[in-house]
Parts: structure tokens; sequence; C-alpha cells
């Protein structure tokens, strides 16, 4: 997003302080642009606002991980799978415990993380590589580690077999 797109996206925000959807695109654009503080107090935001926002735990909860910020990461995806439960977002539920269970394999309890989590030596990866990687799946180029969340599992379960046909 060019940089009058961001500001345009933070003068709404002024202006709709309590527009979930508003806060949401600023975090996004936030955390694309290496931000990661900004970015989670705009997905701060929209779970304070829109407390059944599942994506928004999802998005918080990844860049408190990036930030260094573990035990405030895990507070927040035990919150979004809560939500999830109460929902019915059976999938969030689904991807949050995922990042949940990974990020208390990678740091067990009362463990936490010794400085924000950033781009190894010689990598090319941005500062939020990592708080991406966790969020959308596969193996971050920051860290080198692989989210539990397979990218190629299928959005939807197999509908199942009709036995009278």
């Amino acid at each position: 997003m060019s940089q009058s797109r961001l500001q345009a996206l933070e003068a709404m925000a002024v202006s709709k302080p309590d527009d979930a959807m508003i806060h949401y695109g600023l975090g996004l654009e936030y955390r694309k642009a290496g931000e990661l503080e900004k970015a989670a107090d705009a997905f701060g935001v929209v779970v304070r606002v829109s407390p059944s926002y599942t994506a928004a735990f999802q998005e918080l909860g990844a860049v408190l991980v990036a930030l260094g910020r573990v035990g405030d990461a895990r507070r927040t995806f035990v919150e979004g799978v809560a939500v999830a439960d109460r929902t019915g977002a059976w999938k969030a539920r689904e991807h949050i415990g995922r990042l949940l269970a990974e990020l208390d394999a990678a740091y067990p309890t009362g463990e936490r993380a010794e400085a924000p989590v950033t781009a190894t030596p010689g990598s090319t990866a941005s500062p939020d590589a990592a708080a991406s990687e966790f969020c959308e799946g596969g193996t971050s180029e920051a860290t080198g580690q692989t989210d539990p969340i397979d990218s190629t599992e299928p959005a939807e379960p197999a509908e199942p077999s009709d036995p009278t046909s």
C-alpha cells in the first residue's frame, strides 16, 4: 500500500475510532510495513470494539509473537479460541488453536522470548516476516521454524459420502 493510502487509513481511523474494519486494515498495513507496535495497537482496537472478530485475535497474537511478547500472545490466542467457540467459528477456532499449540511448544509455560523475533543475519525477510509466516502458515524465512498450519490444507472438510448412492 502506498504511503498516501496508509495516511488515508490513519486519517479514517482518527475520524472513526470505533470502526473495526478501518483499524483491521490499518493493522495489516502496519504489519506489512514492519511497524509491529502500531499493528498491535490497531489490532487491539479491533478486539476491543468488535470482540467477535476472530481474525483480529489471530493477527494480534502473531504480531505479539514477533514482538517477543509471548505471554500477551498466548492470552490473545486463548481469548480468540474462546471467542471462536462462543460464535461457532469452527475454522477460526481450529486455526487459532493450532497457533496456540505451536506457541506453547516453542515457549513452555513461563518461558518468555528474550527479544523480539527478527530476521536472521543474511536473510532478506522483512521485520514482520515472523508474524506474517506465523499467521499464514509455512516455514518462516525469519525464524526457520515451521508453522503447524499446513498451507495446503483444504479450506473446508470434505463432505461425507452418501451411503445411499
